[in-house]
């Protein structure tokens, strides 16, 4: 095994004692590529060696603009290179999205046309290039994230995201901290997404501790913002709101009143999940205030819907009702359909705590499509619990129930995102209420078969539970 480790100390080294009867060239992995590279003209040497940048696939544009060309004047000289670079096995061409062409070259090939690049003393060159290129697709998605069809984007960004780690990386390591955190910031929607959590606010607290005062106060307050609505999507309200106060310090510093709605949202929701009613509600409503003010019509929504959740602590369901349905309506003339299922669930539990049986069961069943669609697992998770509260509450069927709270709550500790401190109250209440019907012993036996349930299987069950309210059955 020690002698396989050493062998193995270089991919491009390995094979060196290959088959004998193999022609010289290709007895090692690296002379088999350096036989290749070696017959490709100089601007294709090039080419290959400025690719080697790319961690994970790249489109055409991508290429052209790391090679230094001009992307209108010859972008199908590029692609016609790389797919002759394709042809001679130096490249392998993806399949083909819906957006573009992209290509992609083994990590051996990699090491082999980074010492090149390091040969013709390109390297700096190249990826700080490439870090410009990435601080620009950050800066073009981040309207679409926000857009009617966000997944799409998200998508986009997730196959390059090795290269965004990079361009970070590389920003950092030459002092570039303002297009670190432009880029950083311009993602805040893509880090919400559960598996991206954690890796965002590290992102956001590594760019911020770094970050002093030459930097422009209006892109720190924009990470700062971020950071803060991160911290609190994982329930962590002490950091939440230190991050959210600061950001609110630098809009000021910056003379950005008109992004301060989002800044006092987001305190009103940390004051939400601390239960601190009377602080959220001042907090919610000036936000919604001033965004009204600035024809903010997507923060008045979501001001709006969370002073609905106010409102569902207090018992007053019908202003709840009437508030999250005035947040749907909002996002549905947007066409902000990832948001418009968060109101709908909210709007589908009150229902439920109002004894509206069949209005609950048909906005959770429109939400849990919608949020399918999204692959918002978060609202999938909440859609589900509601289908147990439904089975609970309005059909008295324990039985049902258990197993869409067990399912519920597996995929929200699938996704690591806890769920609003409010609901886990009354969560708990009523997981109670079904222990007694059923008894520990079956309750315990229910849970665990429910939170084993393929997610399909549960989204479906749910689902009729739904329609069951509607045929009345």
């Amino acid at each position: 095994v020690s002698e396989l480790l050493a062998a193995m100390t270089s991919r491009l080294d390995t094979l060196s004692d290959g088959p004998r009867d193999l022609p010289v060239r290709l007895r090692t992995i690296r002379a088999a590529i350096q036989w290749s590279y070696d017959l490709l003209d100089a601007s294709e040497q090039r080419l290959l060696s400025a690719l080697s940048v790319f961690a994970g696939g790249f489109s055409v544009e991508a290429a052209a603009y790391v090679s230094g060309c001009d992307e209108d004047a010859c972008s199908h000289d590029i692609q016609n290179a790389l797919i002759n670079l394709a042809t001679r096995s130096l490249l392998r061409r993806e399949r083909r999205t819906e957006s573009a062409i992209r290509f992609t070259m083994t990590e051996t090939i990699r090491d082999f046309g980074q010492e090149m690049l390091n040969r013709l003393g390109a390297r700096d060159e190249v990826e700080r290039a490439h870090a410009s290129f990435f601080v620009r697709v950050a800066e073009e998605a981040e309207p679409r994230l926000m857009g009617p069809d966000p997944m799409d984007c998200f998508h986009e960004l997730e196959r390059d995201l090795g290269n965004i780690r990079a361009a970070l990386l590389c920003l950092i390591s030459h002092d570039r901290l303002e297009d670190a955190l432009r880029l950083a910031g311009a993602l805040a929607w893509f880090w919400t997404e559960p598996r991206y959590l954690s890796e965002g606010r590290a992102w956001y607290r590594s760019l911020l501790g770094k970050a002093d005062d030459t930097i422009p106060a209006s892109v720190r307050a924009k990470a700062y913002v971020a950071a803060g609505d991160l911290a609190q999507w994982q329930a962590e309200t002490e950091a939440a709101e230190a991050f959210h106060l600061r950001g609110a310090e630098l809009l000021e510093e910056a003379g950005e009143f008109e992004k301060m709605p989002a800044v006092l949202r987001g305190l009103g929701s940390v004051s939400l999940e601390r239960q601190d009613l009377n602080r959220a509600v001042q907090l919610l409503r000036d936000s919604r205030d001033l965004a009204a003010r600035a024809g903010n019509s997507w923060e008045v929504a979501a001001s709006t819907n969370l002073l609905g959740l106010t409102d569902h602590l207090q018992g007053q369901m019908e202003d709840a009702i009437q508030r999250h349905s005035e947040a749907v309506s909002i996002w549905e003339e947007i066409g902000d359909n990832a948001h418009v299922v968060a109101a709908l669930v909210s709007l589908g539990l009150a229902y439920v705590w109002s004894g509206s049986c069949q209005r609950a069961a048909d906005q959770f069943r429109r939400a849990l499509e919608l949020a399918e669609e999204q692959e918002d697992r978060m609202q999938t998770s909440i859609c589900v619990t509601g289908a147990g509260l439904i089975a609970l509450l309005c059909d008295e069927d324990p039985e049902t129930a258990i197993p869409m709270f067990a399912g519920g709550q597996a995929i929200r500790d699938d996704t690591g995102t806890p769920v609003w401190s409010g609901l886990v109250d009354r969560l708990e209440v009523h997981y109670s209420r079904a222990r007694a019907g059923v008894g520990t012993h079956a309750f315990d036996r229910l849970w665990n078969d429910g939170y084993q349930l393929d997610r399909n299987v549960l989204t479906e069950s749910a689902t009729s539970v739904f329609l069951r309210q509607r045929s009345g059955a």
